[in-house]
């Protein structure tokens, strides 16, 4: 017994001796001058006045409420405390703001003293005034740990907005500690953020979620290379959006066990994240709107973690994998139930990837697989699109400047929705053949722009639409600078129906046309092109000769009552059959 008490006697004294030499809760809050002729600028916007002294000496002055003081520092090693009376350092949308006008300083001591009230600083946990220390210390960049002496935010009681961009754009190094196991909506949201020193984050020890609680927090923390710990298994709207976005030294993930998730829970949350090669699984199967929404874009994943989710919500997984530049191989995507946006931009300029994963859904809905594989230059292989029912740009820009695409899915339904294939294959230089198009009625821009720019392709699909609708063509084949053939079915025309589809075509060519239809306009971008055969479609593949001859060559002359062509030194009758 007796060597027990001696052993706790020593540790009583040897932790008394440490905090006798320096206690960080029962000191106020204190800048110390790193260099000489530093200069503090404070500005009180707080509904009661601040307190200062400098070096411990003499009577403590006041900066009244909506004022401000210039507290000079002569010496390295001078140092000001300050101390508040207020619930919040903020009043009517103004925040107070201490900082540097001139030198460096350290930081050090209890944040608690600027809020002191009825119970001593040094003694209080509970902060209770919103928008508390908001934006305090922003943007000093030559504001700094002390190498001894802590920094210290004791509260355990939040409030909404509490440490809001308090320490945002410091030249921090570490993280204070923040013991609160209960959050509040924005309480340590942005307060590290741009802080591009800080090379260690606190411990986050809390598992319940409040919206937008840590949102931004470590935001352009370029030096910070290991996150946190994050053990909630309940979200909240926005908890983690832009955690960490933009931390390029980041190699470490933490875990993410939730499986409730919250609206935009994990929005931009490892965005740019260029060192990050290894994603966290994300067990979760029952999406919310925007969950992941750009969660790893251009992180430097070369492997994305499982997705089992069968139910889509809206923008789920929208520019999940975005610009990850060495991502090769897509995971596997199951859902059978689509919602809008669900998959757009996923892969979006995603440079490395081959393969696209099969998409089983045979409903779509508005822009669900919209620009989805834009500009995946490696990716030689599209997957199977089953799909009969279509949403507003179902199909939009699905695979846009895929320039290692050679071979186009099929594309089976027989009917069509507004802008539903939009710009699908636009920018596919390699693709040789087009799908073939089987629906036979038109809806406004449901191909507009489908191949614009497919510079290998020679021939078009058969167009079997008898009734055009606005715009329905419009720049469908512009720019495909060898398309050579075109078979279009239509027995209507308008130029407000193709404008522009067949614009910088080939300079000669065969356009097959309805027999029955003579109404195309000729040596038209907007309709037959300049120097282009005319011919009659035939069921049989035996195609002939078209009254509209080559836009403007053939002649017409009667004989014995009968309508004749003349072409190319030979006469057709009306049926495309050469006579003697």
């Amino acid at each position: 017994m007796k060597k027990i008490f001696t052993l706790l006697f020593a540790a009583f004294m040897a932790t008394t001796t440490v905090w006798a030499q320096f206690n960080p809760v029962a000191t106020p809050l204190t800048l110390e001058a790193k260099e000489a002729s530093t200069q503090i600028l404070i500005e009180n916007n707080s509904s009661a006045a601040f307190e200062y002294r400098v070096n411990g000496a003499g009577e403590w002055q006041t900066i009244a409420s909506q004022a401000q003081q210039k507290v000079a520092l002569a010496a390295m090693g001078d140092y000001v405390e300050i101390k508040g009376h207020a619930a919040t350092t903020c009043q009517n949308g103004l925040n107070s703001h201490i900082g540097l006008e001139a030198g460096s300083a350290y930081i050090y001591g209890n944040i608690m003293s600027l809020v002191e009230g009825a119970v001593p600083f040094d003694q209080n946990t509970v902060l209770e005034g919103d928008s508390t220390f908001f934006r305090l210390f922003r943007g000093d960049t030559l504001l700094t740990n002390h190498p001894t002496k802590a920094f210290v935010l004791p509260a355990t009681t939040l409030r909404p907005s509490c440490y809001n961009n308090m320490l945002r754009g410091t030249g921090l190094t570490q993280a204070p500690a923040l013991p609160a196991t209960k959050l509040q909506k924005n309480c340590y949201k942005s307060i590290f953020y741009d802080c591009k020193s800080l090379t260690q984050a606190p411990e986050l020890p809390a598992e319940a979620m409040a919206e937008s609680c840590y949102s931004y927090m470590f935001g352009g923390c370029t030096a910070l290379t290991k996150a946190p710990a994050l053990p909630a298994e309940t979200l909240a709207e926005s908890c983690y959006a832009y955690m960490f976005r933009n931390c390029t030294a980041l190699t470490q993930a933490p875990a993410l066990p939730a499986l409730t998730l919250a609206r935009s829970c994990y929005d931009d949350m490892f965005r740019n994240c260029t060192a990050l090669t290894k994603a966290p699984e994300l067990p979760a199967t029952e999406m919310q709107p925007y969950c992941y929404d750009n969660m790893f874009r251009g992180a430097g994943l070369t492997q994305a973690p499982e997705l089992p989710a069968t139910i889509m919500a809206q923008d789920c997984y929208r520019s999940l994998f975005s610009e990850c530049p060495n991502l090769t191989q897509a995971p596997a995507l199951p859902a059978t139930t689509l919602a809008p946006y669900c998959y757009s931009y996923m892969f979006y300029r995603a440079p490395a990837l081959t393969e696209a994963p099969a998409l089983p859904a045979t409903k779509l809905v508005d822009e669900c697989y919209f620009h989805m594989f834009d500009s995946c230059v490696a990716l030689t292989q599209a997957p199977k699109l089953p799909a009969t029912s279509f949403g507003i740009f179902s199909y939009g820009y699905m695979f846009r400047n895929c320039i290692s695409l050679t071979q186009a899915p099929e594309l089976a339904s027989t009917t069509v929705y507004r802008n539903c294939y939009g710009h699908m294959f636009e920018g596919c230089t390699a693709l040789t053949k087009a799908p073939e198009l089987p629906a036979t009625k038109m809806e406004q821009y449901c191909y507009v722009s489908m191949f614009e720019g497919c510079t290998a392709l020679t021939e078009s699909p058969v167009l079997p639409a008898k009734s055009l609708y606005y715009h329905c063509y419009d720049r469908m084949f512009a720019g495909c600078a060898n398309l050579n053939k075109v078979t279009c079915l239509a027995t209507t025309y308008d130029a407000e129906y193709t404008s522009g589809w067949l614009e910088n075509v080939a300079a000669t060519g065969t356009f097959v046309k309805a027999p029955d239809f003579d109404g195309w306009v000729l040596n038209s971008a907007d309709g037959i092109p300049a120097g282009w055969e005319v011919m009659n479609y035939s069921a049989t593949g035996i195609e002939t000769p078209s009254l509209q001859g080559r836009s403007g060559e053939a002649s017409k002359l009667l004989r014995n009552g009968q309508l004749l062509i003349e072409k190319n030194g030979k006469t057709y009758n009306a049926q495309g059959i050469e006579v003697k």
